[in-house]
């Protein structure tokens, strides 16, 4: 089976995902069938997200702020480089229910 490209020579992936109806859609399920992405499931109000939702929404921010990716690469480059510069203090209160 062809991979996407951004696959090919990587670890398996594990896609984490809580099992609200909309990361259930049949296009999403069999895209990731089809590229062998393991899922992991979490309720959908599961108090574990919510940390990994603040840290998203956080580097969605300073993205935002930042920059305006016009491609795929520049995207991953700009996602690698703000987690990189993720504050490890915001990222500790964050994991801890003190973060915004």
């Amino acid at each position: 089976m062809e991979q996407a490209p951004w696959i090919c020579g990587r670890n398996r992936l594990l896609l984490m995902e809580n099992n609200a109806p909309i990361h259930m859609a049949q296009a999403s399920t069999d895209w990731q069938n089809w590229h062998e992405i393991q899922k992991l499931y979490w309720p959908a109000h599961s108090p574990s997200l919510i940390s990994i939702k603040n840290i998203w929404k956080t580097m969605n921010s300073q993205i935002s702020k930042l920059y305006q990716p016009q491609t795929v690469e520049e995207l991953r480059h700009v996602i690698n480089a703000a987690w990189t510069n993720f504050h490890v203090n915001l990222l500790n209160a964050t994991m801890h229910g003190h973060g915004h």
